[in-house]
């Protein structure tokens, strides 16, 4: 059964239902040379949605905001300054993953790894 998203607010007012899929290793290597060569590159998450609406002749939802891949260092800087502020404000990896449409477990990556890597800047 899925989970259904507590703040379909948050999501634009769509109900969203998380769901986890096992794949073999060669389908993998598969979808991951497959999101590689698209413009923007895709995480493997922003794949699996992208085909499911191609093959269900669906429009895809918008692409998800990530720090990461086609962004310069510096852009990728504020972009972790700004998730860190956003996380200092509300409180919680899950606000802000419900905020900006990424998941807990990125946002958590991106806080610590930044505390981290601006503590080694000092």
């Amino acid at each position: 059964m899925a989970k259904q998203d507590e703040d379909s607010e948050d999501s634009g007012g769509l109900d969203k239902a998380r769901i986890g899929a096992d794949f073999p290793a060669a389908h993998l290597e598969t979808l991951d040379a497959w999101r590689l060569s698209q413009e923007p590159k895709l995480s493997r998450a922003e794949a699996v949605r992208r085909l499911v609406c191609q093959s269900l002749g669906l429009e895809p939802p918008p692409l998800r905001t990530t720090v990461g891949n086609s962004m310069s260092e510096a852009q990728q800087f504020e972009r972790r300054e700004e998730i860190t502020r956003l996380y200092e404000e509300l409180g919680t990896f899950a606000a802000v993953a419900r905020r900006l449409g990424i998941s807990r477990m990125t946002v958590k990556t991106i806080v610590t790894t930044h505390a981290y890597r601006k503590s080694k800047m000092e």
